[in-house]
């Protein structure tokens, strides 16, 4: 893989999973704070208690495992052929850019959710 590539991928998944633990961070500060946890056509319809943040980091470095195993071993996931077999790069590159995307949605999630609970986020 070429240096650059794998260096840029490198620095994305720090910052997104810095991003997604920066809640955990600040666990402390939320005791007692209603953090979102779910919702219907864009309103909040159900709070939680800053477990929350516990679960979106869990489910997130469970998801980035999965996608970095996925990402490593590209011929065990049903893929177009021609991704698969013929060019095992691409292949590389599409599971990459799967846990980089999956990443990125937890890490705008988790951010989300703390900005909302702390009140800097119009819910």
């Amino acid at each position: 893989m070429n240096k650059r590539i794998r260096l840029f991928e490198e620095i994305i998944t720090a910052v997104l999973l810095l991003v997604t633990l920066f809640p955990l961070v600040h666990y402390g500060e939320l005791a007692g704070i209603p953090v979102p946890r779910h919702f219907f056509h864009g309103k909040i319809d159900a709070w939680g208690d800053r477990t929350v943040f516990l679960y979106l980091a869990l489910i997130a470095a469970a998801l980035y495992g999965l996608l970095f195993f996925v990402q490593k071993h590209p011929r065990l996931i049903n893929l177009p052929r021609q991704a698969g077999e013929d060019n095992p790069a691409l292949a590389t590159a599409i599971g990459r850019a799967i846990k980089m995307w999956g990443i990125a949605v937890f890490a705008w999630l988790s951010l989300s959710l703390y900005l909302m609970a702390v009140g800097k986020l119009a819910q």
